[in-house]
């Protein structure tokens, strides 16, 4: 048998960082995200199927150990002989979750083989468990829930819930042509960053309760398609992500931030939880062309990208 699944990437305008379980078992948190068209693909053999390749194959950066955390922790080993091809579409530990959406493509090519009916919260909450559990992951839910939903959303993270809300029906229309992604070329290391949010300072909580404050002021501009209002809203919660972690910024990051405003970017953000990878910006419509012009020419990658409003898919080839 030959299982097959894929799950979309994301990025993460507002909220980052207050999906932490620290954060948000107790004050509550609120990310705002929608997923693109960079996918990461799972491919299982089992049984007869299983000679139709020779080794198992990975990304880029990807790990053996990535795999077996998932294939053991549904004890998937005792009731096959397999092997699988792991692929992703864009560079893992570039900020936009692509080891979530491998995590999430895992779980769900498990799910249709062994028949388990998990529906996508459950599958976004048992990836994102052995990511953390058995990887030693350290972050919040935001990534693998995105992942598993697809689309535009507004996703609420309490002790006890989380809740995926789609929202902006306009955001394709309104917002989409004034976003521009691109890759400053190094990687990040999220781990490390990330550890420094196992314990929150008095300063990071203020922080992030202003960042979860801005989120809230960002969905009625983000709903009008007020590209400006978003744009400032962006641009002040960047200023206090650098802020919230050593090494969620560097000069670098920050040479590359302060080019796109003086190109002309209203606001942006460095995807994920900082130290490299994506950087997202917006910008009037009719500027997008001449901004992402000049960006290249000082060097920064461009990537194209479409929002998806599919989250996890499965199928028997």
């Amino acid at each position: 048998m030959i299982i097959q699944a894929q799950a979309p990437t994301r990025i993460s305008l507002f909220g980052g960082g207050t999906d932490l379980p620290i954060y948000a078992d107790t004050y509550g948190g609120l990310v705002l995200n929608f997923t693109i068209n960079l996918r990461s693909k799972v491919t299982i053999y089992t049984e007869e199927d299983i000679w139709k390749i020779h080794k198992n194959t990975f990304p880029p950066k990807g790990r053996k150990e990535f795999m077996d955390a998932f294939i053991d922790g549904f004890k998937y080993w005792n009731d096959n002989n397999i092997r699988y091809q792991s692929e992703c579409e864009a560079p893992l530990e570039s900020g936009i979750g692509s080891s979530a959406a491998s995590g999430v493509a895992i779980v769900g090519a498990i799910n249709k083989d062994k028949k388990l009916n998990m529906d996508k919260g459950e599958i976004a909450e048992r990836t994102w468990e052995i990511e953390v559990n058995k990887i030693g992951l350290y972050g919040g839910r935001q990534d693998q829930y995105a992942s598993a939903f697809g689309g535009v959303n507004s996703i609420v993270f309490s002790h006890d819930k989380v809740e995926v809300n789609p929202v902006f029906p306009n955001f394709v229309k309104n917002i989409y042509p004034s976003l521009a992604l691109f890759y400053t070329g190094r990687n990040r290391s999220s781990p490390t960053i990330q550890e420094g949010f196992k314990e929150l300072t008095f300063d990071q909580i203020q922080i992030l309760n202003q960042i979860k404050q801005i989120t809230i002021k960002a969905l009625e501009p983000l709903d009008k398609g007020d590209i400006e209002k978003v744009g400032n809203l962006l641009d002040r919660a960047w200023r206090l992500k650098q802020r919230s972690n050593k090494g969620v910024s560097e000069p670098w990051i920050d040479k590359i931030y302060e080019k796109g405003k003086k190109a002309g970017a209203l606001g942006g953000k460095l995807c994920g939880s900082g130290g490299g990878g994506f950087m997202i910006f917006i910008i009037k419509p009719n500027k997008k062309e001449e901004f992402i012009n000049h960006m290249k020419f000082q060097g920064i990658q461009w990537w194209d990208f479409d929002i998806t409003f599919d989250g996890v898919q499965a199928r028997i080839l």
